[in-house]
Order: C-alpha cells, then structure tokens, then sequence
C-alpha cells in the first residue's frame, strides 16, 4: 500500500510540474490552449491534495471515534481493578528522545525500540510492568511527561484503575493528558 501510496504522490506531483510548465510555455508562446491545459493540470493536482488532507483527517476522526468506544465499551463491561502506581515498574522507550536509562535495567533498551518514527517530538512512549494477580502485564502508552515527570505523577495519584475484558487491558491513565 506504501508503495502505490509514493507513487501516487510522484504521479501527482508530475501533473502539478506539467501543468506548471505548460501554463509557462503556453504564456511565452501566447497558445491560450496550453496555458488552459496547464491550468487544468494544477486545479486537478490541487483537488487531488485537497482530497487526500480531508480523507486523513476524516480515517484520524474515525479512529479516535473507535478508540474512545472501545475505551467506554471496557469500562462498563469489563472488571475493574485497583493498581497501586508506585508498585509498577516503567522504562522509556527511545525514539526521538534521548534514553534515560535505568540504573536497575540489566539488559539494554534497544531490545525495546519501537521501529516506528514519531512524528511528535514532546511525546515520549513508555512500558509499564503491571502486577495483577501473581502476573505481570506490559502495557505501553504515549505521554508528554518525560520520565520524571511520570514518576511525580505516578506519586501524586498513587492509584488508579485497570480495567480487564477477556484479552483486552486498559490503565486509566487520563491523569497524565492534564
């Protein structure tokens, strides 16, 4: 799909640079025809981008919509439990952001590395080991905390609620967006 998606874009991109060039000659050589065509060439370009904007705000609309009804879908139906924040363990994953390591961290964290780019330098992603009975759960999510501040967070709330459906898992973490 990435692939049609890049050629798409030079495809288009191709288009707008045709039209741009048509209109130009068509103005040097007075061929009302050309500078007509080139036109054509760059409107149709510009609605082609206009498109595709509207179309991903529309998909991120629409996911955000999902997520927040299954976030509410698992807190009516699912089994709420009480964590107890200071009894979690966390590690920062890098992406953009430097590494701030843990002293306690035996392995490296590059076994951790999301493959992913960020797009958004003021969030930082993390992995939390939640103890929830007898077991350990890795739960991962994004903050604009860097590690210390999600440690004076965590501090501050020192509790709050997992909620469990099946395989599902969701950590109330809503503190944090504040």
């Amino acid at each position: 799909m990435r692939l049609f998606q890049s050629i798409g874009f030079y495809i288009t991109l191709g288009l707008f640079f045709l039209g741009y060039t048509m209109v130009r000659a068509g103005l040097e050589n007075d061929n009302h025809l050309f500078i007509w065509l080139g036109l054509i060439g760059i409107a149709i370009t510009l609605i082609i981008y206009l498109f595709i904007i509207l179309r991903n705000k529309s998909d991120k609309h629409k996911a955000e919509n999902e997520k927040l009804k299954w976030i509410s879908n698992l807190k009516k139906m699912g089994s709420k439990t009480t964590i107890n924040l200071e009894e979690t363990w966390h590690k920062q994953i890098y992406l953009n952001n430097p590494i701030e390591n843990d002293p306690h961290e035996s392995e490296s964290l590059e076994a951790y590395v999301s493959p992913y780019l960020k797009k958004d330098e003021d969030t930082f992603e993390y992995i939390i080991e939640i103890p929830f009975k007898g077991n350990i759960i890795p739960y991962q999510f994004k903050a604009r905390q860097n590690t210390t501040d999600l440690k004076i967070h965590f501090a501050i709330h020192k509790t709050t609620t997992l909620y469990t459906l099946k395989n599902e898992v969701y950590l109330d973490l809503e503190f944090l967006e504040t």
